[in-house]
C-alpha cells in the first residue's frame, strides 16, 4: 500500500535540492574602531630636568617630525592632562593613527642637542575609562 502524502512534502525518493553557488548569500565581515585611541606617555631624562605643557606638547609633535616627517607631524594629537611632577600625560588620538604615534613616541631619543630623553607608552586603549585604573595597582586592602 503506497503511503499518502501532503502536496508540499517532498518524496523519500526525490533528492533534495541544493543551493549553487552563486546563489549563496555572502557574509561581509565589517570592524568597528572606535573614533580615539588613548595613551598614557612618560617623558625620562637622563638628567633631572622637567619639562612645562607647552615643552611637553611640542616634544611630542618633535617626535612625529623626526619619525615621519612633515606628514607625521600633521598628525591630531590632543593632550588632555598633564603632570608636571611626574612628567607624564595622557594622550588622545585617532584610532587609524595611534600605531604611527605610539611608533613615533618608542623611537624618540632626543629632546634637544644638549639633553637625551625618550617617551615611554606606558598604557594604551581605545576606552579613556580603562586608563583610569589599573588592576596591578589595586589594593584590595581599604
Amino acid at each position: 500500500m503506497a503511503e499518502k502524502r501532503k502536496p508540499d512534502e517532498p518524496a523519500l525518493s526525490e533528492p533534495k535540492t541544493r543551493r549553487s553557488a552563486s546563489s549563496k548569500a555572502t557574509l561581509l565581515k565589517a570592524t568597528v574602531h572606535p573614533e580615539f585611541f588613548y595613551m598614557k606617555i612618560k617623558l625620562t631624562f637622563e638628567d633631572s630636568h622637567k619639562l612645562d605643557e607647552l615643552y611637553f606638547k611640542n616634544t611630542i609633535f618633535e617626535a612625529l617630525r623626526s619619525a615621519f616627517g612633515l606628514v607625521g607631524a600633521g598628525h591630531q594629537v590632543d593632550l588632555l592632562s598633564f603632570d608636571e611632577q611626574t612628567q607624564s600625560g595622557l594622550l588622545r588620538v585617532p584610532y587609524e593613527s595611534s600605531k604611527t604615534v605610539r611608533t613615533a613616541l618608542s623611537l624618540f631619543r632626543t629632546v634637544d642637542e644638549r639633553r637625551l630623553g625618550k617617551f615611554d607608552v606606558l598604557d594604551g586603549s581605545a576606552h579613556l575609562a580603562s586608563l583610569a585604573a589599573s588592576s596591578r595597582d589595586w589594593d584590595p586592602q581599604p
